[in-house]
């Protein structure tokens, strides 16, 4: 059990950390796009519910099998609610 929250706390928090703390992407935007970046769209890189579900889909799949999809769409759900946490 204790290997299975380790494993899903190290997907969500990384990606917490790189889309809702620091301005990586923005930058990253910004560089390729110049003052037109905030009218490009880079889904799922914009959004922590969908990088999240995504980078847990494939872990998890492979990890956990059909179950997966569920335990990524519970990591996608925490990661909209820190979103918001993070955002106030």
């Amino acid at each position: 059990m204790t290997d299975f929250i380790i494993t899903q706390l190290s997907i969500i928090a990384p990606i917490q950390l790189v889309l809702s703390l620091t301005g990586i992407i923005r930058t990253l935007k910004y560089r390729m796009y110049g003052a037109d970046w905030i009218s490009k769209s880079w889904k799922p890189f914009d959004c922590p519910l969908c990088l999240t579900f995504w980078v847990s889909l494939i872990v998890n799949c492979y990890l956990y099998g059909i179950v997966g999809f569920t335990v990524a769409c519970i990591n996608a759900m925490i990661a909209a609610e820190l979103e918001r946490y993070f955002k106030r």
